[in-house]
């Protein structure tokens, strides 16, 4: 049974440490940050934002992000927890005999072995796109 005010206390802190990493990110990456600075002059022409508003701008977009971050990885751990999927790459607890974290574990440990140069985002991605599939 999911006690709801803990994952949603789980969440909420995950979300500000996703936002910080992605704020960084945004600061750390020039292709990024120009691509994102594009939108706010595109959205400032529009009139849909201030011209001036750029870290109001940016900051609403790293939240959305990491928002969309969270409950894509949410909806991947409801299909494993309930059996949706084969193949489990997040986690999970142990359900029929299986170590359900361990092969999540394994499974990753493969993946970079494969990717060497890879990250967790780059990770995640491909969790997204396998469950895509």
């Amino acid at each position: 049974m999911i006690d709801e005010a803990v994952l949603r206390e789980g969440l909420k802190k995950l979300l500000a440490a996703t936002e910080a990493d992605i704020r960084a990110r945004v600061e750390e990456e020039p292709a990024l940050k120009q691509r994102l600075e594009a939108r706010h002059k595109a959205a400032a022409e529009a009139g849909r934002t201030a011209p001036g508003a750029w870290l109001a701008f940016r900051d609403e977009a790293v939240t959305q992000a990491a928002a969309h971050w969270l409950l894509a990885s949410v909806f991947v751990r409801f299909l494993e927890d309930n059996d949706l999927v084969d193949e489990v790459r997040i986690s999970g607890p142990k359900a029929d005999g299986r170590d359900r974290l361990n092969e999540a574990l394994d499974r990753r440990s493969i993946w970079y072995q494969q990717n060497p140069h890879g990250n967790d985002a780059d990770y995640l991605l491909d969790v997204f796109a396998r469950i895509a599939e």
